[in-house]
């Protein structure tokens, strides 16, 4: 994986990983993923939603980290606790 640009603005950052993004699912370079579905849990059990949240979140961790680069400003925010949160509230219902 490259390196974001140094003093790069967002959308540079964003159109390389874009274009980088293209290059590997049309040039077949390793590190595409084989796999591109993700499940749909619409209508199954709530572990089946979590198990969607924790694939969404990692898929999330590795573009933040692609496009930005590895220990990227998160805003503050721990990792994950936004679904943690969410998902304790809605378990209480």
């Amino acid at each position: 994986m490259r390196m974001p640009l140094r003093g790069a603005t967002s959308e540079e950052l964003t159109r390389e990983a874009a274009e980088l993004a293209n290059a590997r699912r049309t040039g077949g370079e390793d590190g595409a993923p084989l796999d591109e579905d993700i499940a749909d849990p619409l209508g199954l059990s709530l572990p089946a939603y979590r198990a969607t949240a924790w694939e969404l979140n990692g898929l999330v961790e590795r573009l933040v980290e692609g496009v930005f680069g590895e220990g990227a400003d998160r805003g503050g925010a721990a990792a994950g606790t936004e679904a943690v949160e969410q998902g304790s509230a809605w378990e209480a219902r």
